[in-house]
């Protein structure tokens, strides 16, 4: 017997809404599906949050790395993951509006509750705070009808609402970029462990080392300098450089075994 039910019905609508799945901001924010509710494709990932403190659920590589990239933004303050259009009436009148049927659960008659992959929040500089509505696919995915047709409904739906909208595919995101980030991020999760003034110190001494010098050679000159483990000082390495304190070039494989003159970006 499967772990879970995937089969959708009203009734399992009426829990997840109860649940409060699709509701909230921040921390408080659910996801309407969540990686427990999918049949598993070894492509799901249950990421920990570095600017908020919970647990983000992504479905596919690609969604996995457009959320490193989202999370990584100055700008981009809130990420809402799997966010649910809950007005099927709604969706429904749009899809009757541009011709076609509203797509409904596998083997059901049960109207599908429309997802979108990320609804963002950002604040520019001035403090305004704007809203994105962002739907990841592959390029390979455009080509096909009801996969357009869905698109369309999620477009008119926040169109009306006046928030942006836009499909993004793999060409936009930069692979390489994303996997840096998702190698230097578990970093920023567990630097609370480093007393802070250890941090201060070890930035102060990398910010003054040789251009010539290879990097990874500062990391266990520093740590015999400071009497610590050079995986410590890797990991401040790793956190400074995921909060662009160091500005290395991140849309090139991290290298540190280059000189801190062709790593370092301006």
């Amino acid at each position: 017997m499967p772990r879970y039910n995937y089969k959708w019905n009203e009734e399992k609508i009426r829990r997840y809404i109860k649940e409060g799945r699709g509701k909230g901001e921040f921390e408080q924010y659910q996801p309407w599906l969540t990686v427990r509710d999918v049949p598993s494709t070894g492509r799901v990932a249950r990421i920990p949050g570095t600017k908020i403190n919970r647990i983000y659920h992504t479905l596919s590589d690609l969604e996995r790395n457009a959320f490193l990239l989202f999370e990584w933004s100055d700008k981009i303050i809130d990420i809402r993951e799997q966010y649910p259009i809950l007005n099927r009436d709604k969706t429904a009148e749009i899809a009757d509006i541009l011709g076609f049927k509203h797509p409904v659960y596998p083997n059901t008659k049960t109207k599908t509750v429309v997802t979108l992959d990320f609804l963002l929040t950002a604040r520019d500089k001035s403090g305004k705070i704007t809203t994105y509505a962002r739907s990841i696919k592959p390029s390979s995915e455009l080509t096909d009808e009801r996969t357009i047709q869905k698109l369309l409904i999620e477009r008119q739906y926040f169109m009306q609402e006046g928030i942006n909208w836009a499909v993004i595919t793999e060409k936009e995101i930069p692979k390489v970029l994303a996997n840096n980030l998702y190698d230097l991020r578990d970093s920023s999760l567990y630097i609370s462990e480093i007393d802070q003034q250890l941090i201060h110190e070890i930035n102060e001494l990398f910010l003054n080392q040789n251009p010539e010098s290879k990097i990874i050679d500062s990391v266990v000159e520093i740590g015999r300098e400071l009497y610590v483990s050079h995986e410590k000082v890797l990991k401040v390495l790793h956190y400074l450089v995921y909060n662009k304190k160091i500005r290395i070039n991140l849309n090139e494989k991290l290298n540190f075994h280059q000189s801190w003159k062709k790593g370092l970006v301006d």
